[in-house]
């Protein structure tokens, strides 16, 4: 670890300290929510979702789902297992995806409020870190952000801009196919979700949003981000761009920015060069 002003020792104690400063944080938010009457699990809109009316709640209202037909769909089969053991599983996802991409530097990671607190709450935004990072080898797994929140789908402009072909076309193949399935055996859910977006875009920002700059905006300059660093080779500007684009901004999607750690330098280079062996595989088989 490279030291403050050349001491190593100053830094491990300056990253220690912070450490115990988000924990105090935490806890303190702990004690004021459950005070407040507890948590609110977006992991149980997703586990509840009811697959004849998912559309019923509106932004930032509890239990509101808005996602595609598809996350319905795939949403209303685990919402089969009970609930403990659904929230149980999807937690240690979240703790899981922060390990893989923290590597050592999980136990500064883990406690920062936003990670924390999403691995509570258990939104995707986590999931779409882990996402980012494996979808230079796996460019389907784009689906995820195009098949939920939708805009973060800016992302893919990065194989626009580099030219590989073949990922960009992975993942709008996978994407459109998943659609297919969902359309034909849902068609009606799918134009519920869209009058759902038509109705919703450009509606007010939720009083709790960390981040209240218009979306078209914000996405705007999401296309920018990744398009510069397509073009200079930085990686690690996507789950900055991922960020800026999702449809609002909770102090929990800053955990999207974890996925910043396994891009940078020479190591995210190499990452993202998997993307122009993307689907090689596949094709020879």
């Amino acid at each position: 670890m490279r030291g403050v002003g050349g001491h190593p020792a100053a830094a491990r104690a300056l990253l220690h300290a912070f450490v115990i400063l988000c924990v105090i944080v935490d806890v303190a938010l702990i004690t004021i929510i459950l005070n407040g009457g507890g948590f609110t699990h977006d992991s149980f809109a997703y586990w509840s979702v009811d697959l004849a009316a998912p559309f019923t709640a509106n932004v930032g209202e509890k239990d509101a789902f808005l996602y595609s037909p598809a996350a319905v769909q795939v949403f209303a089969l685990l919402g089969l297992l009970p609930w403990e053991v659904f929230l149980l599983g999807w937690t240690v996802l979240q703790v899981g995806i922060v390990l893989f991409l923290s590597g050592r530097s999980w136990w500064w990671v883990l406690p920062l409020p936003p990670v924390f607190f999403e691995c509570i709450v258990g939104n995707v935004h986590l999931l779409y870190a882990a996402a980012i990072r494996l979808g230079f080898r796996f460019p389907w797994m784009w689906a995820l952000m195009l098949l939920t929140k939708v805009t973060p789908g800016v992302g893919l402009i990065w194989f626009l801009v580099r030219r590989e072909w073949r990922a960009l076309g992975i993942a709008m193949g996978a994407t459109v196919a998943m659609v297919a399935v969902s359309y034909l055996l849902a068609p009606d859910l799918w134009r519920q979700w869209v009058d759902l977006l038509t109705t919703q875009s450009g509606g007010d920002v939720p009083e709790l949003a960390a981040v209240r700059v218009p979306l078209t905006m914000r996405v705007a300059i999401a296309a920018v981000i990744v398009a510069w660093g397509a073009w200079t080779d930085r990686p690690w500007v996507l789950p900055i761009a991922v960020l800026l684009a999702q449809p609002v901004i909770w102090v929990a999607s800053l955990s999207i920015l974890v996925g910043i750690l396994p891009l940078r330098g020479a190591r995210g280079r190499a990452i993202a060069g998997q993307a122009r062996g993307a689907g090689r595989a596949w094709y020879r088989a």
